[in-house]
């Protein structure tokens, strides 16, 4: 949909500022772009487990056991943002770049990849990069926390919608009710 530098331009005209030709632009707007970019991508993409973002994929157990605890760990995908779902362990637990479990045999999860082809993005994700990293460059090109602070309130209302959209996207999730809920019948 949009390459990074469209983002950018779209950020930099959000605060009033020229656009840049590539994000290595040795003036100040490229600088900022440039410096901020990968970690604005990186926590846009784990706000919200986007559609385009996520990824199913098997893992092999790593050789060496937990010292303690789990009996099995995975090492999880160097691209990965955020694990989302491990569907073949009950009881788990992120720990540095692992996963530990008490499963054998393969692991299958879903995880937030951390997606740098920004063409790729649909529409909602594209607005939500544009206003966060606006957000973060904003104080540094305008002086000014205010427009920081109006932009990354105007990200927050954005992210709901993407919450709301995204989630239409499939089947509806199943209800299970717990004992809380059940007891009262």
């Amino acid at each position: 949909m949009a390459s990074v530098v469209e983002i950018a331009n779209q950020a930099l005209l959000r605060v009033g500022d020229e656009p840049i030709i590539s994000l290595g632009d040795a003036n100040e707007r490229g600088r900022a772009v440039n410096a901020s970019w990968p970690f604005v991508r990186r926590e846009v993409l784990r706000a919200h487990p986007w559609n385009i973002a996520v990824v199913r994929t098997k893992l092999a157990a790593l050789s060496d056991a937990p010292s303690w605890g789990f009996a099995t760990a995975y090492e999880i995908p160097a691209d990965s943002l955020q694990v989302l779902e491990v569907d073949t362990a009950q009881d788990w637990r992120v720990e540095g770049r692992e996963i530990r479990t008490d499963a054998t045999g393969e692991l299958s999860i879903r995880y937030t990849k951390d997606e740098t082809d920004s063409e790729v993005y649909d529409g909602i994700l594209t607005e939500c990069m544009v206003i966060r990293l606006a957000a973060e460059i904003a104080e540094r090109l305008t002086n000014s926390r205010s427009k920081r602070e109006l932009l990354l309130a105007e990200y927050e209302d954005k992210i709901q919608e993407a919450r709301r959209s995204d989630g239409e996207e499939g089947s509806p999730s199943e209800f299970e009710e717990d004992a809380w809920v059940t007891v009262r019948h």
